[in-house]
């Protein structure tokens, strides 16, 4: 009964494809031995939560060693670059500390430092479906502007490069790829929009109970119907690239879209073609999530 209730309240989802998604991960100067500690932690579960276990080509490069460079982020997004396709997603996460002095933000590496115009034309050069851009640093609010594009949503911890703080949203944008809690819709499948809001109330709440102001908020520029997913979750986990778990999902996912449908015809029809015509999408999603919890080998309790 338990799995059947989860089925039902995932249905506030919508257009989640499921294409490959390839990433780089950077971690920054740090200053001192604490920041590091904390960077270098929260790129590692970004990593973990989101690196395929199941033969999937996707790439992913995360780079922490603490000489990093301009170069070496460049570098790692062109390679990305030249194996991804039209049908593919990027991510890009930025660990650390950043400034802005009212015409450049600048992400600090060791030797000269990461641009926005250095942003900008690297991820131009990319030809996925959409790109995702987290600037989890100080004065990242910057970037929003200089790196709008159609395709690409930017995640900045900062609402300008006037929050000039070092931050604490990187800790809670890890903790939201890899905790279930943020899963707002309960399907295992972790959007943009509930990882920002998780990581942007968590980190409201820390500076409460710290009893400080708050020295950072967080922005998300205008969210397109991309689809992207970041997580895979609870049971989906380690499923990014089997097809037949991909195939289920799709279903679900059009299940879904019918559900809303016939919600949406409401007062068109009679009680009773409303609850038949609801209960003609109910049932055959509970059996479809019965085989998802199969073929990816939920072990939940049912009852």
């Amino acid at each position: 009964m338990i799995r059947i209730l989860v089925a039902i309240v995932i249905l506030g989802s919508s257009n989640l494809l499921f294409a490959a998604v390839h990433s780089v991960i950077v971690v920054g100067l740090a200053g001192t031995d604490e920041y590091r500690t904390q960077f270098e932690s929260a790129a590692i579960a970004i990593d973990a939560a989101t690196r395929p276990v199941d033969g999937s080509s996707q790439a992913q490069h995360t780079l922490l060693d603490p000489a990093v460079n301009r170069q070496a982020i460049l570098d790692a997004i062109a390679e990305v670059a030249a194996v991804a396709s039209t049908e593919d997603d990027f991510v890009l996460t930025l660990i650390g500390h950043g400034s802005y002095d009212g015409e450049r933000y600048r992400f600090n590496v060791s030797g000269p430092d990461l641009t926005d115009v250095d942003l900008a034309e690297s991820l131009a050069k990319l030809k996925v479906r959409h790109q995702l851009v987290v600037a989890a640093t100080s004065a990242s609010g910057a970037l929003i502007k200089p790196l709008q594009l159609e395709n690409r949503t930017v995640v900045t911890a900062t609402k300008s490069g006037g929050e000039i703080n070092a931050v604490e949203f990187p800790v809670y944008w890890a903790e939201a790829l890899s905790m279930d809690l943020a899963d707002g819709d309960h399907n295992e499948l972790l959007t943009i929009d509930e990882a920002f809001e998780y990581a942007s109330t968590r980190v409201a709440e820390h500076y409460r109970n710290e009893n400080l102001m708050a020295t950072e908020h967080g922005r998300i520029s205008d969210l397109p119907e991309t689809g992207l997913v970041l997580a895979r979750l609870g049971s989906l986990r380690g499923h990014t690239s089997n097809p037949r778990v991909n195939e289920l999902l799709q279903q679900r996912e059009d299940l879904a879209k019918a559900f809303e449908a016939v919600k949406a015809r409401k007062s068109e029809l009679s009680q009773t073609e409303y609850l038949q015509e609801l209960e003609d999408t109910l049932v055959p999603l509970a059996r479809l999530q019965q085989q998802l919890d199969a073929e990816t080998g939920w072990k939940g309790q049912t009852e």
